[in-house]
Protein backbone atom coordinates (compact mmCIF):
# COMPACT_ATOMS: atom_id res chain seq x y z
CA UNK A 1 0.00 0.00 0.00
CA UNK A 2 0.71 3.24 -0.93
CA UNK A 3 0.98 6.63 1.23
CA UNK A 4 1.67 10.17 0.74
CA UNK A 5 4.33 12.08 3.05
CA UNK A 6 3.83 15.76 3.18
CA UNK A 7 8.26 16.76 3.93
CA UNK A 8 8.82 20.56 4.34
CA UNK A 9 12.94 20.10 4.83
CA UNK A 10 16.26 22.02 3.51
CA UNK A 11 17.58 18.06 3.98
CA UNK A 12 17.72 17.72 0.17
CA UNK A 13 19.48 14.42 0.45
CA UNK A 14 16.66 13.04 3.01
CA UNK A 15 14.37 13.88 -0.11
CA UNK A 16 16.44 12.05 -2.40
CA UNK A 17 16.38 8.98 -0.73
CA UNK A 18 12.56 8.83 0.46
CA UNK A 19 10.48 11.07 -2.08
CA UNK A 20 9.32 9.90 -5.81
CA UNK A 21 7.86 13.72 -6.03
CA UNK A 22 9.06 17.13 -5.15
CA UNK A 23 7.50 20.45 -4.44
CA UNK A 24 9.81 23.18 -4.82
CA UNK A 25 8.91 26.66 -2.97
CA UNK A 26 11.12 30.00 -3.45
CA UNK A 27 9.28 32.81 -2.00
CA UNK A 28 6.02 31.38 -1.69
CA UNK A 29 5.71 30.52 -5.28
CA UNK A 30 6.21 26.81 -6.90
CA UNK A 31 9.13 26.46 -8.89
CA UNK A 32 8.95 23.05 -9.57
CA UNK A 33 7.01 19.61 -9.21
CA UNK A 34 8.02 16.53 -10.67
CA UNK A 35 10.16 13.68 -10.24
CA UNK A 36 12.91 14.59 -7.77
CA UNK A 37 16.10 13.51 -9.34
CA UNK A 38 14.77 15.24 -12.42
CA UNK A 39 13.95 18.27 -10.76
CA UNK A 40 17.66 18.05 -8.84
CA UNK A 41 19.30 17.26 -12.30
CA UNK A 42 17.49 20.67 -13.90
CA UNK A 43 20.49 23.13 -13.17
CA UNK A 44 17.84 26.14 -13.98
CA UNK A 45 15.47 25.16 -11.68
CA UNK A 46 17.80 25.08 -9.13
CA UNK A 47 19.34 28.51 -9.53
CA UNK A 48 15.96 29.86 -9.95
CA UNK A 49 15.15 28.52 -6.39
CA UNK A 50 18.86 29.02 -4.74
CA UNK A 51 19.60 25.61 -4.30
CA UNK A 52 22.50 23.26 -4.85
CA UNK A 53 22.34 19.60 -6.06
CA UNK A 54 21.96 17.25 -2.82
CA UNK A 55 25.59 16.46 -1.70
CA UNK A 56 24.85 13.18 -2.93
CA UNK A 57 24.92 14.20 -6.32
CA UNK A 58 27.57 16.58 -6.20
CA UNK A 59 30.39 14.98 -8.23
CA UNK A 60 33.32 13.19 -5.74
CA UNK A 61 36.90 15.29 -6.15
CA UNK A 62 38.10 11.70 -4.54
CA UNK A 63 36.10 9.44 -6.12
CA UNK A 64 35.28 11.09 -9.34
CA UNK A 65 31.55 10.12 -9.17
CA UNK A 66 28.87 10.82 -6.81
CA UNK A 67 27.12 8.68 -4.37
CA UNK A 68 23.57 8.56 -6.38
CA UNK A 69 25.35 6.64 -8.88
CA UNK A 70 26.86 4.49 -7.07
CA UNK A 71 24.14 3.40 -4.54
CA UNK A 72 22.14 2.95 -7.72
CA UNK A 73 24.90 0.57 -8.96
CA UNK A 74 24.95 -1.15 -5.91
CA UNK A 75 20.81 -1.51 -5.96
CA UNK A 76 21.32 -3.32 -9.79
CA UNK A 77 23.95 -5.57 -8.61
CA UNK A 78 21.86 -6.96 -6.07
Amino acid sequence: MRHTKIIATHDLDMVVDLCERTIVIYNGRVTADGPTLRIFENQAVLAESHLEKPLGMQGCAACGGNRQAASERTRGDQ
